[in-house]
């Protein structure tokens, strides 16, 4: 097309655009009864078959800050657990049973679908939005990084991120989720779900009510540096 004189690219007027790899809502800490007494465990046997694998997935996390090695000694040291999702890859979790036991928990109490019922009396639209790795939004503390490092064949790592498999995680990224959205009409937090309702008489009036608060939604996300799947 510019060969043909039909179009001419202004290059000087570019703008960039980074796409961010992680969400951010901020610092979590994570709490331990006074009494508790810290757990070493072994590293799990993983099978061959996967090793490969779960050594490429323990890189990336590495790669992209999600997991640290760990050289120094630590007094906490959790198995790590090895998942296999449905589209065939691998997802590597920690396995923290015996730090559940001690942690303390804020009792955040998780929103559910019967708490949204009763504002849905005109409801004729619905669109559910997933937060994309929803916990790894929230950044750990120095102290509370060092109670999740986890062993495996390849070495030691703490999580940077609130991990998956904490007992806290659902209460501490649902808590922020719904002070990030807080004063947003028509849009419900449930778990790490994100449910725009479209409230009005009729179905078109609906879609353009949907859409409407989808749009006050994305604005939100951005400045809350939220990111959507």
């Amino acid at each position: 097309m510019q060969e043909m004189n039909l179009i001419n690219i202004n290059t000087d007027a570019f703008v960039g655009k980074v796409e961010k790899d992680l969400g951010d809502l901020g610092e979590a800490k994570l709490y331990v009864k006074e009494d508790a007494k810290p757990v070493v465990l072994p590293a799990r046997k993983i099978p061959i078959a996967i090793q490969g694998q779960v050594k490429q997935e323990l890189d990336k996390l590495v790669e992209r800050g999600i997991l640290v090695p760990v050289e120094e000694p630590t007094e906490w040291v959790n198995h790590l657990a090895v998942v296999r999702k449905s589209s065939g890859s691998l997802r590597i979790c920690l396995d923290p049973q015996p730090l559940n036991k001690v942690l303390k928990r804020k009792r955040y109490r998780l929103t559910t679908f019967d708490d949204v019922l009763p504002n849905l009396n005109q409801a004729k639209l619905f669109t559910k939005i997933d937060v994309k790795e929803a916990f790894w939004h929230m950044r750990l503390d120095e102290e509370s990084r060092k109670l999740t490092t986890m062993i495996s064949p390849f070495g030691r790592f703490r999580w940077s991120r609130l991990p998956f498999g904490l007992c806290v995680s659902s209460e501490i990224f649902a808590r922020k989720l719904n002070e990030a959205l807080n004063g947003l009409e028509g849009i419900f937090v449930i778990a790490d779900d994100i449910i725009v309702v479209g409230c009005v008489e009729t179905e078109q009036s609906a879609k353009s009510d949907n859409d409407r608060k989808l749009k006050s939604l994305a604005k939100r996300c951005s400045e809350q540096n939220i990111i959507l799947n």
